[in-house]
């Protein structure tokens, strides 16, 4: 038996090409031109090699076809056209089809459904917990949003329960003309208030109307005013400056840094001389203790 002869036996090799006889067989079944008749140029004299590799990679069947355009010189362009199947391929990460793909930006976007780029960036967080605005929009007003549960201000207690105790001491001068010693006490519910004659210098002011008695002190040694204010500057969760309104000049002192008791409440504790206005001129006739207690009532 006779070996087989080598396959290149079989056929003739092809003929060379010559690029100026023209392109002898169709580049591809979509190809919209001929490349002999149409193309701008004779291959031969403007058509680089490295391009035309460059048009038959592009162009093969693999890639959908492509259309070229005609115009002369160094411009001239290949546009590849995506098949219908590449554009709707769901690991694309330019397509935007897959469960995973939510690139709204992007020129094939049409997952209509569960868009959510939104909510790919974090929602801010509840910042500024006293102007009495829904800063990240989730419904909450300040203190209100759990994001301001660590904050001082919202620790601040609607309402102040307060207690005054004011003790006359009277001195050998006031026994003198008759006085001695007297107790005055009173009592009220002071609100959170941003009207009025408020403390300029304070976090909050806590104002309301008070009670009297008992009180068997001289109607002139004391000035009894129905509404009293005071005002807080919170130093910390345990400690408060408070401040006093004077009930005849409305100017605002402060009493003192405080700290509450182990039973709860602050307790500010202070003693006043008191003058009386007698033919002899001002005499000091002796003194006020007074004991106030501020109980956070919500």
């Amino acid at each position: 038996m006779r070996p087989s002869p080598p396959l290149a036996a079989l056929s003739p090799p092809p003929p060379p090409l010559r690029p100026d006889d023209g392109f002898p067989i169709p580049l591809a079944d979509g190809f919209p031109i001929p490349l002999a008749d149409g193309f701008p140029g004779p291959l031969a004299d403007g058509f680089p090699a490295p391009a035309m590799l460059a048009i038959l990679l592009l162009c093969g069947p693999a890639m959908g076809g492509c259309t070229v355009d005609s115009r002369v010189g160094d411009d001239a362009t290949v546009a590849v056209e995506e098949t219908e199947e590449e554009q709707q391929d769901p690991d694309d990460p330019g397509d935007d089809i897959g469960p995973g793909d939510d690139d709204d930006d992007a020129v094939d976007d049409d997952d209509t459904v569960g868009d959510d780029d939104s909510e790919t960036e974090p929602v801010p967080a509840e910042n500024l917990c006293d102007d009495g605005s829904d800063n990240d929009n989730d419904g909450l007003v300040d203190c209100e949003d759990p994001d301001c549960a660590g904050q001082l201000s919202c620790s601040w207690p609607a309402s102040l329960d307060m207690h005054t105790e004011l003790a006359f001491d009277a001195n050998g001068t006031a026994k003198a003309f008759g006085v001695g010693d007297c107790v005055l006490e009173f009592a009220g519910l002071l609100g959170l208030t941003e009207i009025g004659n408020i403390c300029p210098s304070c976090d909050a002011t806590y104002e309301g109307a008070v009670s009297y008695g008992p009180d068997n002190c001289p109607e002139d040694y004391i000035t009894r005013p129905p509404v009293v204010a005071y005002g807080m500057i919170f130093l910390s969760p345990g400690e408060r400056e408070i401040w006093k309104r004077e009930s005849e000049t409305g100017e605002w002192s402060s009493l003192g840094n405080w700290t509450p008791t182990a039973a709860g409440p602050y307790v500010v504790e202070r003693q006043e001389p008191v003058f009386y206005d007698s033919f002899l001129g001002e005499l000091e006739v002796g003194a006020f203790v007074m004991v106030q207690t501020f109980t956070d009532s919500p």
